[in-house]
């Protein structure tokens, strides 16, 4: 029992942040069980496009490896209007505002400059400092107001107003939680939690995500992945320590195979039969 999870997600990829907040709400209990989890930030359209054209023809596939819903008018809408909705109902995140148009998020998506950011601060800051930041820029790339990170200006003005100890709850331009009316917002501002970063690490974080080196950082990651056969994200490497066995896993409803890939404890889904009780059939309650 117990190993690794490397979990490479991107912000802009709706099943990473469900992947993230399933992960990171169970750090505390898969530490226990001897797991560690380490998120890598990965651009998703580096992974896309490597993929198909790993593939050599005859294949009949395209070669871009374009999400089927950027392209398929049944797989956008089916998306829109049935699966993504059950997805945050699952994960408990009901606020995700996913875009009517979900082609939208072709343009949206350009999340190099949050990527390389989230790396400067894995190497500059400490690991709560890292999942707290990847909330809160998840948060506000799929909630409403939804923030144009991928424009430099924005991604600095995300990074000065974070949160320390942002949960995912609440919004993103006061406190995280706070509910308070718009005639409250002097008790808001009072009760808001200090800022993660001091004006002097936003400046040093934006510096350093335009440097080369965090350039080939998340482009080595992003193809390195690619190069291992990744197709999309979240993408999931699991090393079971037992053994020394390591399985790739994708996609945020898989966690269920991977607990039993590490050999942790985990409750199945099961299907209950109807109860009998006095000769009339019941189900049963869950």
């Amino acid at each position: 029992m117990g190993g690794k999870i490397d979990c490479y997600i991107d912000i802009s990829s709706f099943y990473s942040y469900l992947a993230f907040y399933y992960l990171v709400r169970n750090l505390d209990t898969l530490r226990d069980h001897g797991v560690e989890v380490e998120f890598h930030p990965v651009f998703a359209g580096v992974v896309q496009s490597g993929a198909g054209k790993s593939l050599s023809p005859p294949a009949r596939v395209r070669e871009d490896n374009t999400p089927p819903w950027a392209v398929s008018r049944q797989k956008r809408d089916y998306l829109a209007d049935y699966e993504t909705g059950r997805a945050k109902a699952a994960f408990g995140k009901p606020e995700i505002a996913v875009p009517e148009d979900l082609r939208d998020l072709l343009e949206l998506g350009w999340t190099q400059k949050a990527g390389r950011a989230l790396l400067y601060i894995k190497d500059h800051h400490p690991r709560h400092a890292y999942h707290t930041t990847w909330h809160y820029l998840f948060h506000c790339f799929w909630t409403l107001p939804r923030r144009r990170i991928r424009d430099e200006p924005v991604l600095a003005e995300v990074l000065r107003e974070l949160p320390s100890g942002f949960d995912g709850a609440g919004t993103h331009t006061g406190t995280a939680g706070s509910t308070a009316a718009p005639n409250n917002k002097r008790h808001d501002a009072l009760s808001a939690p200090p800022p993660l970063f001091s004006g002097d690490d936003v400046t040093a974080i934006m510096a350093g995500q335009a440097t080369e080196k965090y350039k080939a950082m998340l482009k080595d990651a992003s193809r390195g992945i690619n190069d291992a056969g990744s197709f999309g994200v979240p993408w999931m490497v699991v090393t079971e320590d037992n053994e020394g066995r390591k399985e790739p896993f994708f996609g945020s409803d898989r966690f269920h195979q991977i607990f039993q890939f590490l050999g942790v404890p985990v409750r199945q889904f099961e299907l209950l039969p109807l109860r009998k009780e006095g000769g009339t059939e019941h189900g049963s309650k869950l």
